[in-house]
């Protein structure tokens, strides 16, 4: 069973990734916010109870550069100025796409 102190840990995740998809809906994110955010080459979406990205890792703060990985659920990729995506618990720059949407 989970911890009650997690529940506040899963508010504060969910209050971040609202407030930043409301940004980029209003037109008021700034891209250059994700200018460091980890990187994620050869990337396709793959599948969980929730969709998710895999892909190999570059620049996260708890993971080793070149490692593949699948980030906790994906709730936005865009294409602006950048491909982007936005999962539960972080941004990610999109650098190479190896297979997106399954597709």
């Amino acid at each position: 069973m989970r911890k009650k102190a997690t529940f506040a840990v899963d508010l504060r995740t969910l209050e971040s990734l609202t407030g930043d998809l409301v940004s980029v809906r209003d037109g008021k994110f700034n891209f250059a916010d994700i200018e460091n955010a980890p990187v994620l080459k050869h990337v396709s979406v793959v599948h969980r109870p929730m969709q998710c990205l895999e892909g190999v890792v570059e620049g996260h703060p708890r993971l080793p550069d070149g490692h593949r990985i699948v980030t906790s659920q994906l709730w936005a990729a865009c294409n602006a100025q950048v491909l982007f995506a936005r999962t539960l618990n972080r941004w990610y720059r999109i650098e190479t796409v190896a297979d997106l949407w399954g597709c």
